[in-house]
């Protein structure tokens, strides 16, 4: 499966609900779950509090992991000093 974004429709006792979903390459992925307001009152997934969250999530991971790789890099430069004296 390519790492892309997909819409869902996740059946229910009181009809479907309409998700987007996103499946990582690592099975020890986190999971975040993001509600649209009540479709009766007018809510849907393009609501622009849920729109915004998803990508305040999104764009949160996306810099965790550049931090991770940064702190990762620190280290095995230090390493490979330590072994070149």
């Amino acid at each position: 499966m390519d790492n892309k974004i997909l819409e869902i429709f996740i059946p229910g006792p009181a009809g479907r609900l309409e998700a987007k979903y996103y499946k990582s390459k690592k099975n020890t992925s986190p999971i975040a779950l993001v509600l649209q307001p009540h479709p009766q009152y007018g809510g849907t997934m393009n609501n622009k509090v849920v729109v915004e969250t998803f990508m305040h999530l999104w764009k949160m991971i996306f810099q965790f992991v550049e931090l991770i790789l940064e702190e990762w890099v620190k280290v095995m430069e230090s390493l490979i000093m330590v072994k070149e004296n």
